[in-house]
């Protein structure tokens, strides 16, 4: 579980560094040339705790589910993890298939899906700005949902996602 939460924290950290020097790069620029108070850079430390206050709350929900598993799964998922396994990049994060269990990195969320928990899978095909959008809306019989999407070249790994779920006997809406 460990190196599952750790790669979520790399992850999230990978985005928001690069908006945080961004920002801090504009600040600069504005108290410079526009005559911004300097105080309004005090914002930047305030963005980037609040970003990690976040991600720590996913990652201790996501213990909290794991923690809930019987320890010989909990193992076996861990195993899996480490080991070669497949992992398809979406827009805004990445589906780890391991054989025992689903986990999704999703617009700064970490979910675990167990199969036999799974209800059911949507598609949705839609428009985005410039192209075809491929959503897969993900829903636990607990109610629980997440919706990853597959943009442009990760539309061609959706057909992996879809045979994943269907081994698993996951029901498709119609």
């Amino acid at each position: 579980m460990g190196r599952i939460v750790r790669d979520f924290c790399r992850a999230e950290l990978r985005g928001v560094l690069p908006l945080l020097v961004g920002m801090a790069l504009l600040m600069g620029y504005l108290i410079t040339t526009a005559g911004l108070r300097a105080e309004a850079a005090l914002a930047l430390p305030l963005i980037a705790v609040l970003a990690l206050l976040r991600a720590w709350r996913q990652a201790a929900r996501f213990r909290e589910a794991f923690e809930s598993l019987p320890p010989a799964r909990r193992e076996r998922i861990v195993r899996d993890y480490a080991a070669p396994h497949l992992c398809i990049p979406v827009y805004q994060g990445e589906l780890h298939l391991l054989p025992d269990c689903l986990v999704c990195r999703s617009r700064r969320t970490l979910r675990l899906f167990l199969p036999e928990t799974l209800g059911f899978a949507e598609v949705h095909r839609y428009s985005g700005r410039n192209r075809m959008v491929l959503g897969l809306r993900l829903t636990s019989a607990g109610g629980a949902s997440v919706c990853v999407e597959f943009v442009g070249r990760q539309r061609g790994r959706f057909p992996e996602a879809e045979a994943w779920l269907a081994a698993k006997n996951v029901p498709f809406a119609p």
